[in-house]
């Protein structure tokens, strides 16, 4: 197995927020702007007018490496992963939130194609090569960052086997840990799935809770880009054992038999987690095609015309029309994702 050996930056787009005018300019705090001596920190007041927090304090408390992974997942291609993968990307840049973008897909690698500092990384069955994975691992270590995995459709089954042999062993080690126990790492998995409605996506997302809801944190993805009919999801009762209220805080909740008055298990053991379920609003069938043709990120879309109709990357601008589309798409997509509290 091939793979490209292009290594960029981790996402961070204040520079493009700068040019197209979204975005604050938030500077981060350095530990030569923090106060130097304890002196100082009893005669200075915050902002508000409380005494700041004591640094010693702070810096006794042993911070534990975390490593936080979101795949995007579906049944299918062509269910919507890579369109939802760059609307997360741009959703990430426009909060200011750095992220390493990882793209998996070898037929059509529509994220990379657009976001060309996106890694690349392939899951394998060969045996010399099905570890490459590992390497999301190494990133996210290495720059402090969660990473935000496009997968391509029809490899559920490698990258099961990989969280199982990878990270499920450490996950439960963990969950044996007394509090007292110091961890090595702490490790957080997200699967965005992107259903489309069909029994078949909805029978996938509900083998996985089974499999290991312990240890990933699931959110079914109704995608209204592929389908407005939702009754299959609606009226399942598979998953509603599975389903977390929609009035619920972002505290996790345990999926309970409700018949038996039992926790439900996954198959490692591990108390399943309840589902987060997220309604991903459509935008227009020609705006989407028009961002897969050009391969352009939306903040490039929504460029305003600095003269004669270009942008500043020379680039001929979209209309006015179409670019409010997106602009209104984008503000639907961002409310969405920020109550999930996840990213």
């Amino acid at each position: 197995m091939s793979r490209r050996k292009r290594q960029p930056e981790p996402i961070d787009l204040k520079r493009l927020n700068t040019e197209t005018g979204t975005g604050e300019n938030n500077e981060m705090a350095t530990d030569s702007d923090g106060l130097k001596n304890e002196e100082e920190l009893q005669d200075v007041d915050d902002q508000e007018g409380g005494k700041m927090a004591r640094t010693d304090d702070l810096n006794n408390q042993s911070e534990i490496p975390v490593i936080k992974l979101h795949f995007v997942s579906s049944h299918r291609s062509k269910d919507g992963k890579s369109f939802f993968v760059k609307t997360v990307a741009h959703y990430c840049e426009d909060q200011g939130k750095p992220i390493i973008l990882v793209d998996c897909d070898r037929t059509n690698p529509d994220v990379s194609n657009a976001y060309t500092e996106a890694r690349i990384v392939y899951f394998s069955e060969n045996q010399e090569t099905e570890n490459y994975p590992d390497a999301i691992l190494e990133w996210i270590s290495e720059n402090n960052l969660p990473a935000v995995i496009n997968l391509p459709g029809g490899i559920h089954e490698l990258v099961t086997a990989w969280i199982d042999r990878t990270l499920v062993p450490i996950i439960k080690e963990n969950a044996s840990l007394q509090e007292n126990e110091n961890r090595e790492v702490d490790v957080k998995i997200y699967n965005w799935f992107l259903c489309n409605g069909e029994q078949a996506s909805l029978n996938l997302f509900i083998d996985s809770l089974n499999h290991f809801g312990g240890c990933v944190q699931h959110i079914l993805v109704r995608n209204w880009g592929m389908t407005n009919n939702w009754k299959i999801v609606d009226e399942s009762t598979e998953l509603e054992p599975f389903y977390k209220s929609p009035k619920s805080k972002i505290e996790e909740e345990i999926a309970i038999d409700k018949g038996k008055g039992i926790q439900l298990v996954d198959s490692h053991g591990l108390p399943i987690k309840k589902a987060i379920q997220i309604d991903f609003p459509a935008l227009s069938s020609q705006e989407g095609k028009r961002l897969a043709r050009e391969e352009v990120k939306f903040a490039q879309a929504i460029l305003r015309p600095s003269q004669d109709g270009v942008t500043k990357e020379g680039k001929k601008a979209w209309p006015l029309w179409e670019r409010q589309r997106v602009i209104n798409f984008l503000k639907k997509a961002s409310v969405v994702l920020d109550n999930t509290g996840l990213l």
